[in-house]
Parts: C-alpha cells; sequence; structure tokens
C-alpha cells in the first residue's frame, strides 16, 4: 500500500545521502509546522551549518524548495509531488470506497463528504491553492508515526474555506481527484 508521507520522506532521504553523502535514516527526517512539510535537525546534530549543506543539494521535482531554517533542512513539497502521489493513492485503491452505513466519529463523516467531492471533474490547477495542499498533506499524514486525525478531518472539510463562494464553488468543481485521494486515506483510517 502506498504512503505518499513515507515515498516522500524517502525522496528527501535519498537527496541528502546521494548529494552531501550522509547516511540518513528515515528517523531523521519529520514533519515540519514552519510552512514546510518536512524537515531534518542533521545539520544540528553533525555540528554543520544548514546553509552550507542545502547548496549542496541537488534539486528535485518532488520539492518545491528547500531551505535552511534554524539550522534544520526544511523541504516544501512540489505540485507535482501532490499529482503524482494522489494518482499513485488512486491508482491503487480506487474501487475501495465503500458507504457507511453510519456516521459515528468526524472522521467518518469527513470521510462521506470526500466521497461526494470526488464525484467532481478534477483539474490539475487545484494543486496550486494551499488550502490543497494542506488538506492533501494532512491526510498523507495519517500514515505517519503520529496520526493527527482531527487535524486530517479539519483540513478535509476547510479546502477553500478562505475563498469567496463563487470561487470555492469553482475550487470544488474541480477537486474529484483530490476528494477521492483523501476520502481513500481517511478509509484506510477508520476501517
Amino acid at each position: 500500500m502506498f504512503s505518499p508521507y513515507e515515498f516522500l520522506k524517502k525522496e528527501a532521504i535519498n537527496l541528502i545521502n546521494t548529494s552531501i553523502s550522509i547516511n540518513a535514516s528515515p528517523f531523521d527526517i519529520k514533519p515540519c509546522q514552519q510552512g514546510f512539510e518536512l524537515s531534518t535537525p542533521l545539520p544540528l546534530i553533525m555540528g554543520e551549518d544548514a546553509e552550507t549543506l542545502v547548496k549542496k543539494l541537488k534539486s528535485s521535482h518532488f520539492f518545491e524548495s528547500i531551505v535552511a531554517v534554524n539550522n534544520h533542512i526544511c523541504f516544501k513539497v512540489s505540485k507535482e509531488a501532490y499529482e503524482y502521489c494522489t494518482k499513485k493513492i488512486i491508482s491503487e485503491e480506487e474501487n475501495l470506497l465503500p458507504a457507511l452505513e453510519s456516521i459515528s466519529s468526524d472522521a467518518e463523516y469527513a470521510y462521506m463528504r470526500m466521497r461526494m467531492l470526488a464525484q467532481n471533474e478534477s483539474d490539475k490547477s487545484v494543486y496550486d491553492d494551499k488550502s490543497v495542499q494542506h488538506a492533501l498533506w494532512s491526510a498523507f499524514s495519517l500514515a505517519s508515526e503520529k496520526p493527527y486525525v482531527h487535524d486530517s478531518v479539519q483540513k478535509a472539510l476547510s479546502i477553500g474555506e478562505d475563498l469567496s463562494p463563487k470561487e470555492r464553488f469553482t475550487l470544488k468543481k474541480s477537486c474529484g481527484k483530490v476528494g477521492l485521494c483523501i476520502a481513500i486515506l481517511l478509509y484506510r483510517h477508520i476501517k
């Protein structure tokens, strides 16, 4: 079963290991709360300057940017990575979304809402929207060592919340694959 969170952690680890010749492990990459999805304290642990190490890192189409913040290396996931991971999840599990007989939790409610969203069309431009990125990353993180289900539910239900009603409607009309992907990831958690 494909885990976008683990996949992107591995991509960050491979990038570090091949660019800087460090033997980074999955335990060295953590979720980041400072506007980036992933970070590592390796420079701090190694007594190295993060700015210097970031300059040595090769580029990757899975990361929009890689920067040094507080002597950590921080990774911003790219729109291409969100699209790739969304498609990969859907290709593996598209037909595994049953209706629930009853809804007894926020996660089950969000799952049903995402199933409804999945009936819409899909457009690549939705990956530009920050609320879509936040909802996807939060759903991807359900596979992490400490899943924050409440956060995933809130972000899924908040897609387009900061937009005008007309813009929100337009965005959600194009979020079919996003809704399907989040529904799959929520279902994995609630089943």
